[in-house]
């Protein structure tokens, strides 16, 4: 079953390549999540991501973010 729902694109093709800082991250996040609960499960989700990452992919602190931004700003769910 294929989880691209008929798109082969996400987002805006000029921002493709571009990560938010983590102020921006946590801005959105505040901006567009008002449940405290769901806000750590994002968290919470965000950091699993992010030692994937590390322990798996071997990749520095940048491809980290990148992972971690993943699952934060718009391909799944916004968080820190």
């Amino acid at each position: 079953m294929s989880l691209l729902l008929n798109r082969n694109n996400f987002g805006a093709p000029a921002n493709a390549g571009n990560v938010l800082s983590r102020h921006d991250a946590e801005t959105l996040l505040n901006d567009w999540v008002k449940n405290e609960r769901l806000k750590l499960h994002m968290r919470q989700v965000a950091q699993l991501m992010k030692s994937w990452a590390a322990e798996m992919e071997q990749l520095d602190e940048a491809g980290q973010w990148r992972w971690e931004m993943a699952i934060k700003n718009g391909q799944a769910a916004v968080c820190i």
